[in-house]
């Protein structure tokens, strides 16, 4: 592993590092002083300069991306379809790319945000898969 940095669930780290957060939170939006800060918090000074610099929220705009490939029948309107199924997840679909159709296959491929999507991306990919005349659907990257 050659990452310094780690993504980890809340649940399992000791409740000091939700106010160390909380704490940053209050000096930062609020103005207010270290001492205060810890003093309302609940946590020692010490233990807010030991872990200040190691914890933070991540923004809530993250963009979440993935690349999926497609092998669709060549019928007029399944492209389309494909689309208004993935769009209609509230998924943003960023760019498109479609070879020319050979053997009455068509293969596209498209990277799409995924930041505001109302279902996972594996029932994302179901979905789509249930769209008529594709044939299949693979992710080949995400975040």
């Amino acid at each position: 592993m050659n990452s310094e940095k780690l993504l980890v669930d809340r649940k399992i780290l000791p409740d000091f590092i939700d106010q160390v957060l909380d704490a940053k939170e209050l000096i930062d939006g609020e103005g207010m002083s270290v001492s205060e800060a810890c003093k309302r918090t609940g946590i020692s000074r010490s233990t807010y300069y030991k872990y200040k610099d190691f914890v933070e929220i991540p923004p809530q705009n993250l963009t979440k991306k993935a690349i999926l490939a497609f092998k669709l029948e060549d019928y007029p309107g399944v492209l389309s379809n494909v689309l208004t199924e993935i769009a209609s997840n509230g998924v943003n679909i960023l760019t498109i790319n479609q070879d020319m159709p050979m053997h009455n296959l068509a293969f596209v491929s498209m990277m799409i945000d995924l930041s505001k999507a109302k279902e996972t991306l594996k029932e994302l990919v179901e979905r789509a898969r249930e769209v008529k005349h594709v044939k299949s659907v693979q992710v080949m990257n995400h975040d």
